[in-house]
This record gives C-alpha cells, structure tokens and sequence, in this order.
C-alpha cells in the first residue's frame, strides 16, 4: 500500500489499519474526520486498490462519493450513513465486483435506487433505515430482491 497517503491520511485523522496482521487490505474510516478536501480525496484515490471496507459515515461526501468509489475494484463493504447521498449517480457502484455490504442509514437516498443496486453483481446486504421514512413503502421489489434490504423500522408491538 502507499505508505505516503496512509501517513498523510492518519495525520488528518483518519483511522486506517490492515485488515489482518499481514495484509495489505484496509479498512479505512472517517469517524474522527468529517470534512475531506481535494488533496484528501487524491490520497485517498491512491489506496483504492487496498481498500476493501470503507466507512465515511457522517462526512461531508454526497453523491459525487459515487464516481470515486467506482474505481476502489477490492471494496467489500461501504457505509456512508448519516451523509447527504440521494443515490444519483450510484449505478456507478456496479464495477465494484466484490461490493457485498452497502450502509445508506439516514441519508436522502431517493426510493428509485433501490431498484439500481439489487442489480449490484455481488450485493447481499443493503442497511437503508430511514428516521422519517420507510422506503419499502416506496418501492416494487421480487422477494428474492427484498431479502438484500433491511429497512429497519423494527417496531415492538404494543401489549394490550
């Protein structure tokens, strides 16, 4: 990996480590760091081939996240809760061949792309619970796609 872009990324606080002891896969997230700039973002770029989980939850990414992570080929798991993403653009996401977990918890992502990534290649599990919404109101999907969503919302019935 590009030990350059590690130690740039770290010292902005980034948390990045190796999956395993020996590995050269990462996992990288951005929960001490909101706010990515351009030279944050081509650093960034430069790890793509060993980023396989990426959790930029709660940063200031929006729909353009999607064209940049297109080209992350090993990306396994990607988490972009509580961001801005309305999912314009995210058909992008289906060149990643190993994308098999997507977290879209509290974001604007609009209903219509829904459809877009159960087509994903190798998605198996999409978390889309929304505080002010249930999106599986909002969408036609067979039962073999609805088993990839959870849309959460899981209410205890009242006891009479």
């Amino acid at each position: 990996a590009n030990n350059k872009s590690i130690s740039f990324l770290k010292g902005k606080g980034v948390h990045i480590a190796p999956i395993s002891k020996s590995s050269n896969l990462l996992y990288l997230s951005s929960y001490n760091y909101h706010d990515f700039m351009e030279e944050d973002i081509s650093e960034l770029k430069k790890l793509r081939n060993n980023i396989v989980d990426i959790d930029l939850s709660n940063s200031s990414f929006n729909d353009e996240v999607f064209e940049m992570l297109s080209t992350f080929s090993n990306l396994t798991r990607l988490k972009l809760n509580y961001t801005t993403v309305t999912g314009e653009g995210i058909e992008k996401l289906s060149s990643l061949k190993n994308l098999k977990k997507l977290h879209l918890i509290n974001t604007n992502l609009n209903s219509n792309s829904i459809k877009v990534i159960s087509s994903f290649p190798a998605i198996e599990m999409v978390y889309l619970f929304q505080n002010n919404r249930d999106l599986s109101k909002e969408v036609n999907l067979s039962n073999e796609e609805i088993k990839k969503f959870d849309f959460g919302g899981y209410t205890i019935p009242a006891i009479k």
